[in-house]
């Protein structure tokens, strides 16, 4: 019987998704996420803005680039404000 599927050889690559990582926003992207860079690969972040610090979970992994969920905000950057109404 022939074989359809890829078997995926990268074990490192599963272990990784659940390390919390620290990264800083380079910019954003079309869409108002953040992109940062690990390991020259880039990193979406929903959420975040240019020259912030946050850290992060991997959640999806594709070949040449990465999402990831915001956890925290360690710094601040200048263009965050706070919203006038509580509902935002």
């Amino acid at each position: 019987m022939a074989n359809f599927f890829k078997v995926n050889t990268k074990k490192l690559d599963k272990i990784q998704e659940t390390k919390r990582l620290t990264l800083t926003i380079e910019k954003l992207d079309l869409n108002g996420c953040g992109v940062a860079y690990y390991k020259k690969k880039p990193v979406f972040i929903n959420g975040s803005l240019p020259r912030e610090n946050v850290d992060v979970k991997i959640i999806e992994q594709k070949n040449k680039y990465s999402l990831a969920k915001l956890l925290t905000i360690n710094k601040t950057g200048s263009n965050r404000v706070v919203p006038k109404c509580q509902a935002f």
